[in-house]
């Protein structure tokens, strides 16, 4: 089994992040990363790690309609509420 293993910046091209965005997530907890514990030395990534990450903030796509061929397709409206409007009311 080949592990393959990134430093910062080619792991931030990987996700096409910036590097310093990579260490935030890092340092944050949300990406795994190996280090010798030294504040100055490199973090590594693993590639399975990013693929993971990349898994777990993966959107999946809004629940369509089918509709007749020739129709447009309408997103679903969601239930509850009207959503709020921000700001003071237009004086007519």
């Amino acid at each position: 089994m080949e592990t393959t293993v990134l430093r910062t910046k080619a792991a931030a091209a990987y996700l096409g992040i910036s590097g310093w965005k990579l260490r935030r997530l890092a340092k944050a907890g949300r990406i795994t990363y190996l280090s010798d514990g030294d504040r100055t030395s490199a973090l590594l990534f693993l590639a399975a790690d990013l693929d993971a990450y990349l898994q777990r903030i993966r959107h999946a796509p809004a629940a369509w309609t089918a509709v007749p061929s020739g129709a447009e397709a309408v997103p679903p409206v969601p239930e509850g509420p009207a959503p709020r409007r921000l700001g003071r009311p237009i004086a007519k």
